[in-house]
């Protein structure tokens, strides 16, 4: 789902893009329990949004940061220290 946003983002449908991350986030924060890799991929979802919302500017600069950034940053530090390959390559955000 990360990557059809990410198409979608780049075909300048941005709102639908938002959409498509929001509810992988909405997923993702569903699994109480989530393995490394979801951890991870939740980081890396969480960053881009952030990314997003602020290029969009509908988000004040201090909501982004504190409900999407610091999150990220939290999440992939988390999935880093469990050994989680996948967080290595959720740092690769575009």
């Amino acid at each position: 789902m990360l990557e059809l946003a990410r198409t979608l983002w780049d075909r300048n449908e941005h709102d639908l893009a938002r959409h498509v991350a929001f509810q992988l986030l909405d997923h993702l924060q569903a699994q109480l329990e989530a393995p490394p890799a979801s951890a991870a991929l939740r980081g890396q979802t969480l960053c881009i949004y952030g990314q997003w919302l602020a290029a969009a500017r509908s988000h004040a600069p201090s909501v982004v940061i504190d409900s999407f950034l610091q999150p990220a940053v939290d999440s992939l530090t988390a999935a880093m220290a469990t050994g989680s390959c996948l967080a290595v390559d959720a740092l690769e955000v575009s």
